[in-house]
C-alpha cells in the first residue's frame, strides 16, 4: 500500500530514493541513539567502578599510616595513587576524625564542602555528581580497635575520611566520541544508501526507459522495437512480451496486406466486369433505340402511305353516291365507307403510338355518339 502510494505520488526515482533512504535513515537513528545511550550510560560505569576500585584499596592503605601520624607515608600513598591514576584522577584528599584536611594531593575549595556533608557517615561509599567531578568519599575505619555493644554487635571507630575527585573529562570526550562515531556511521550508512540508492535507479530506469520508448513505436506502427539486449527479472520478460507484439505485428500486418490486395484485386475484376457490362448495355439500348426509331420511321412511313389509297378509296366512294345508284349499290357503298373510315382511324391511332413515343401526344375532348360506336362494332 505504501509503495503504491509512493509510486503513484512521484516517479520512479523519487519512490526508490524515499523507499530507500527513509527506512536507512531511522534504523540509523534508532541503532546509533541506542548505542549512544549504552555508550554514556557504560561510560559512567566505568567511571564509577574505577572510583570504588581505586578509593577503597586507599581506604584500607591510609589506616594504619593515619593511625600513627605517618604523614610521609601518607603522602607517598596519596602521591603514589594519584600518578597511577592521573588523569582520570583530579585530586585526593586525607582528613582526620575531626575533619581537619591531613594531606591532599591537589586542594581543591569543594573538599570542606564534602567533608561537612558527609561528616560520621559511617554508610561506604559516598558519591556526589557535579558537571565536570565525579566525587567519592568513604571513611577509613580502624579496624584494630572494635567495641562490642547491645546484642555483640561491633562498632568500629572512624579515623577520618578519603576524598577521591574524578575528573569526568574523560567520560565526557569518551561520550562525545561516541556520539561522533554514532552520526559518522549514520552518515556514512545514508551516504551508501544514497549511492545504492542511485545505482538501483539508475538500474531500474534504463531498462524502463527502453522498454517505454519500444512501447511508444509499437503505438506509432513500428516493429522495430530496437530491444535485443536481455533484460534482468521481470524486465527480460517485457522485453520478450513486446518483442513478440511485434512479431506478431508483422504477421498480422503481412496476413492484412494479402487480405487488401486480393480485395483490390476482386474489386478490380468486379469493376472490369461492371465496365463490360455498362458497354454491352450501352450498345444495347443504342441498338433498341436505333430499332425504335426505325420502328417509329417505319409507322410513320407507312401510316402516310396507307393513307393515301385509302383516302383515294374514300373519295371515289363519295363520287359514286353522286351517280344514280339502287338500293343494294348504296349499301354497298356505306358498307365500304364506312370500313374505310374504321382503317382510317386505325392507321390515326397507330400515328398516335408515335406521337406517344416521341412524348408530342395531345389529349382531345370530343363528343360522340355511343349507340353509333356499338353498331359499327
Amino acid at each position: 500500500m505504501i509503495t503504491t502510494f509512493f509510486m503513484t505520488k512521484f516517479g520512479l526515482r523519487d519512490s526508490v530514493l524515499t523507499l530507500t533512504l527513509i527506512p536507512t535513515v531511522i534504523i540509523g537513528l534508532l541503532l546509533g541513539g541506542y548505542f549512544t545511550i549504552n555508550r554514556y550510560i557504560e561510560l559512567d560505569e566505568i567511571l564509577y567502578q574505577q572510583g570504588v576500585t581505586i578509593i577503597e584499596p586507599l581506604a584500607i592503605a591510609v589506616e594504619q599510616p593515619l593511625l600513627k601520624r605517618d604523614k610521609a607515608l601518607l603522602t607517598r600513598l596519596v602521591s603514589h595513587t594519584h600518578n597511577k591514576h592521573s588523569p582520570a584522577i583530579q585530586s585526593i584528599a586525607i582528613f582526620d576524625e575531626n575533619n581537619e584536611l591531613v594531606i591532599f594531593s591537589k586542594y581543591q575549595s569543594e573538599f570542606k564542602e564534602i567533608v561537612s556533608s558527609n561528616a560520621n557517615n559511617m554508610d561506604g561509599i559516598q558519591l556526589q555528581n557535579s558537571e565536570h567531578y565525579l566525587t567519592f568519599s568513604t571513611a577509613i575505619i580502624n579496624h584494630s580497635r572494635q567495641d562490642t555493644i547491645w546484642n555483640h554487635h561491633s562498632y568500629q571507630a572512624s579515623l577520618g575520611t578519603v576524598v577521591i575527585m574524578l575528573n569526568k573529562q574523560q567520560a565526557i570526550i569518551g561520550q562525545q566520541r561516541a556520539l561522533l562515531v554514532s552520526g559518522v556511521v549514520i552518515l556514512l550508512a545514508l551516504i551508501l544508501a544514497i549511492v545504492l540508492a542511485f545505482r538501483l535507479t539508475r538500474m531500474f530506469i534504463q531498462p524502463l526507459n527502453k522498454l517505454v520508448l519500444a512501447t511508444d513505436k509499437l503505438i506509432e506502427g513500428k516493429v522495430d522495437t530496437g530491444l535485443d539486449q536481455k533484460m534482468f527479472g521481470e524486465f527480460e520478460l517485457l522485453r520478450t512480451g513486446l518483442n513478440t507484439i511485434a512479431e506478431t505485428m508483422v504477421v498480422q500486418r503481412d496476413e492484412m496486406q494479402k487480405h487488401i490486395d486480393q480485395a483490390t484485386s476482386d474489386y478490380r475484376e468486379t469493376l472490369e466486369q461492371y465496365e463490360t457490362q455498362n458497354i454491352q448495355l450501352s450498345i444495347a439500348k443504342k441498338d433498341a433505340q436505333d430499332a425504335n426509331r426505325v420502328k417509329s420511321d417505319f409507322l410513320a412511313k407507312m401510316s402516310h402511305e396507307l393513307r393515301t389509297p385509302l383516302n383515294g378509296v374514300i373519295g371515289f366512294t363519295r363520287q359514286l353516291y353522286k351517280t344514280p345508284l339502287n338500293k343494294h349499290q348504296k349499301d354497298y357503298l356505306d358498307t365500304i365507307e364506312l370500313s374505310a373510315n374504321s382503317l382510317l382511324t386505325i392507321i390515326s391511332d397507330i400515328l398516335d403510338f408515335s406521337k406517344l413515343e416521341a412524348g408530342a401526344m395531345e389529349l382531345e375532348s370530343m363528343q360522340f355518339q355511343l349507340r353509333d360506336n356499338i353498331n359499327e362494332v
